[in-house]
């Protein structure tokens, strides 16, 4: 699960020790740098992704849902992709 030599234990005890204010834990590999939410653990490789994924993401329940299937998107830009790819028969605005 992780793409680091950084066990899930050693993980935890990080995050432990992070402040309120920090959101993620840096993780130092050999390779690129890699950010990880505290939270569900997802890690990423730069911190706006990072961010965004703290601001928009994480622990938020889905608001955009297709007016075709049953499929919910955290993103409006998402649900348009979905929207595109799947149902791009049919003529759908969303503003």
């Amino acid at each position: 699960m992780f793409k680091s030599n950084l066990s899930l234990d050693r993980a935890k005890a990080l995050t432990n020790e992070l402040t309120v204010k920090k959101s993620y834990t840096k993780i130092e590999p050999q390779g690129p740098q890699k950010y990880q939410c505290v939270t569900c653990f997802k890690v990423y490789k730069s911190r706006s992704t990072l961010c965004r994924h703290v601001n928009l993401e994480c622990g938020v329940e889905p608001r955009y849902p297709c007016p075709f299937c049953p499929k919910k998107c955290r993103q409006k830009v998402h649900l348009k992709s979905h929207l595109a790819r799947r149902h791009g028969d049919r003529f759908v605005f969303i503003a």
